[in-house]
């Protein structure tokens, strides 16, 4: 939530700096359209790494709660990262179906509160980062 909050911050101080910068005659760059969003490929590594933390204590019992408590903050910080990379390939898809800028976002508000969405966007937002759903340019090599 902290993290959530923070980028929401960030995101309320960067659209007030380039209003600003504007005002002063200058041109400054912006975020790239949030349906092209995509993270870096090894950044599912950390979630995976988070993964297995959680589950050491299974395989070493009694021995394990500092890494489960490790993987737990690591689960923590990289779902939210991929629920954003979620919600990015299903803005992605419903702005290429013309849908709406208001209706799109009220969809995407609306399913974030269903139990099962925000789960299922943050695997297809791990899943995004090595299949590229979108087809998006990689920018690697």
């Amino acid at each position: 939530m902290a993290a959530v909050a923070s980028l929401g911050g960030s995101l309320v101080d960067m659209a007030l700096a380039r209003w600003l910068l504007r005002q002063l005659g200058e041109q400054p760059p912006c975020l790239p359209p949030f349906g092209t969003w995509r993270f870096p490929w090894y950044l599912a590594l950390g979630f995976i790494a988070g993964q297995a933390l959680v589950l050491v204590e299974r395989w070493w019992p009694g021995r394990g709660e500092a890494l489960q408590i490790t993987g737990h903050n690591l689960l923590l910080f990289f779902s939210t990262l991929f629920w954003v990379q979620g919600l990015a390939i299903v803005w992605f898809f419903l702005r290429r179906a013309e849908l709406p800028r208001f209706a799109g976002l009220l969809l995407l508000g609306l399913a974030s509160t269903v139990p099962l969405v925000p789960g299922l966007l943050k695997w297809a937002g791990v899943l995004d980062v090595w299949f590229n759903f979108r087809r998006l340019p990689t920018g690697e090599g």
